[in-house]
């Protein structure tokens, strides 16, 4: 009996350090997002302005993806495409900001999926953008530049 309940103390033990300690390299974007109203009217503007560098995405099949790159409690907006069921194809993603009435760019990437690193550069959290089709695990990283306002590809060059 002693030795029963020893084995089952190490166990849970064993379990809930596994599962406390666990680490997690990224989070996944959810597109499921309920966006106010008048956020979806000032996406919808800019998708609508800005068919010209972006003509896969327009109001009709645009997805949302609500998520706070910079910890400050108002959400950046990940935009794709309703049509773009990643993996399979490659998708453009935009990153864009809420500024009132309008939205800024802060970023365009084109994957097959993305995913939210947990590292930061200057405070903003940075981007895993996956696009091999062949190695699943394979990703190039996105980070924000203060000088150009904009997420770019991190160089892994020394």
């Amino acid at each position: 009996m002693k030795l029963l309940r020893f084995l089952s103390f190490t166990f849970l033990l064993c379990f809930c350090s596994t599962i406390a300690f666990s680490a997690f390299a990224a989070e996944y974007i959810r597109f499921n997002y309920s966006v106010p109203m008048r956020v979806q009217k000032s996406i919808t503007l800019f998708t609508q302005q800005n068919t010209a560098k972006n003509p896969e995405i327009t109001p009709k099949n645009i997805r949302i993806a609500g998520t706070d790159l910079n910890e400050d409690g108002i959400n950046e907006f990940i935009i794709s495409t309703q049509d773009c069921p990643p993996p399979k194809k490659m998708c453009s993603y935009l990153i864009l900001a809420d500024k009132g009435r309008s939205m800024i760019s802060l970023g365009r990437i084109k994957a097959r999926y993305l995913s939210l690193a947990n590292t930061y550069s200057h405070g903003i959290r940075d981007i895993q953008a996956y696009d091999n089709e062949k190695n699943d695990f394979d990703y190039k990283l996105y980070v924000w530049e203060p000088a150009s306002s904009h997420y770019t590809v991190k160089d892994e060059r020394p």
